[in-house]
């Protein structure tokens, strides 16, 4: 019997040793941590951009192969089409084209007229692609490493300074793969152990696991212009069961009369853009815009947004009775990609001490920011609500 007993008690130490010498990476592969680097660079860690496999096949973000974002030039460029009867992501480059049809799962390349062996998968507004199948197809090398701080994922074009051993070796030493590691385990707020670290200084790549916003009130105006996103954007906020307002300048209404009830009828806002430089002239555009608004869609609205607009315009239009958008995070297009301009409006975001008020347009390029920050705000806690003219 004590036989019997010193064994049990044996077998138990020996499991409790194995399941603490198990290391950090070795989680299970839906929650896997990986850490991206395309050549010397790493990339940030979010749950929205977070690797995982499927039927054993690693999958990543598409927007690691873009530059704007990473920073390195594979030569890749993107854009997603996404409205009710088509949901595609196309990559290219001059030595070819890859294209994923998202809602038939499949995937050609166009020029040849060749069906491709892989599938994009959408999670949580971002398009994930086969890590090996697209790095293949344009001529990338890549890796997966394990090591005590997640899985290394390396994309890298022959221009990389270390081979994968060297770059984990420096990585570990200066205690950046630790580091990492232990950001994004406290930003997710699970139960896992954040292995121990020694105090560092903040990475260049930081911002995981941002503040807590709950409760945060946190609205959304749309410029429309340019209009190229706008079915998409509708889409998306259709998902989400979020209402937003679209700003329409009044010389473009004529034009944009079946958008405007399109907006109106998905149950959103609409209002007027104009200029601001006086509140005289802003008036004058307002009265133009409403009667076209009027005849155009039959609707009424008493909500403006002055462009470049002084207090003193702003007074103006407030004391004639409009409710003006003031945009506090400004999401508006500025040479940078999707990720990363929507990595900037999340940081503008986070800053802000009280409500907080974005403004996106609505072209292509924003549909996909959209897609890319809601899932994060939603994580946050904020309170996403109808920017209505009671509410600015």
């Amino acid at each position: 019997m004590r036989t019997q007993l010193r064994r049990f008690t044996a077998c138990l130490l020996a499991a409790a040793l194995a399941v603490c010498l198990l290391p950090a990476g070795s989680a299970s592969t839906e929650g896997a941590v990986f850490q991206m680097v395309v050549n010397d660079r790493f990339l940030e860690m979010n749950a929205a951009t977070m690797p995982f496999r499927s039927e054993g096949i690693p999958y990543v973000p598409y927007i690691v192969f873009d530059w704007n974002v990473t920073g390195v030039r594979f030569g890749i460029s993107s854009f997603v089409t996404q409205t009710d009867g088509e949901y595609t992501l196309t990559l290219y480059s001059i030595g070819g084209t890859l294209r994923f049809d998202l809602l038939k799962g499949t995937c050609e390349d166009p020029n040849a007229g060749e069906a491709m062996n892989m599938r994009a998968i959408s999670r949580n507004g971002m398009i994930f692609v086969p890590l090996g199948g697209v790095c293949r197809y344009f001529g990338l090398s890549s890796d997966l490493t394990p090591t005590s701080y997640g899985t290394l994922l390396r994309i890298v074009n022959g221009q990389q300074s270390y081979d994968t051993n060297k770059f984990i070796e420096v990585a570990t030493t200066t205690g950046r793969l630790q580091e990492r590691y232990n950001n994004y385990i406290r930003g997710q707020g699970t139960a896992a152990t954040a292995a121990p670290s020694a105090p560092a200084s903040p990475t260049p790549d930081g911002g995981e696991g941002g503040p807590d916003k709950q409760g945060v009130r946190l609205y959304l105006a749309f410029e429309c212009g340019d209009t190229e996103g706008l079915e998409s954007i509708l889409t998306t906020l259709e998902r989400g069961r979020i209402q937003a307002l679209f700003l329409f300048r009044p010389e473009d209404l004529a034009e944009q009369d079946g958008l405007v009830r399109q907006v109106v009828g998905s149950g959103h806002s609409v209002g007027l853009m104009v200029p601001g430089e006086s509140g005289e002239a802003a008036l004058a555009a307002l009265r133009q815009g409403s009667g076209v608004l009027e005849r155009a869609a039959r609707l009424r609205t008493h909500t403006a947004s002055a462009e470049g607009a002084s207090s003193e315009t702003a007074e103006a239009l407030r004391q004639a009775g409009w409710a003006c958008w003031i945009g506090n995070v400004n999401g508006l297009p500025d040479g940078r990609g999707q990720a990363a301009r929507g990595s900037a409006v999340l940081e503008d975001a986070q800053a802000r001490r009280g409500s907080v008020y974005i403004t996106l347009d609505a072209g292509r390029a924003s549909a996909g920011v959209l897609s890319y920050i809601l899932p994060r705000l939603r994580s946050e806690g904020y309170s996403i609500r109808p920017a209505v003219e009671t509410q600015l």
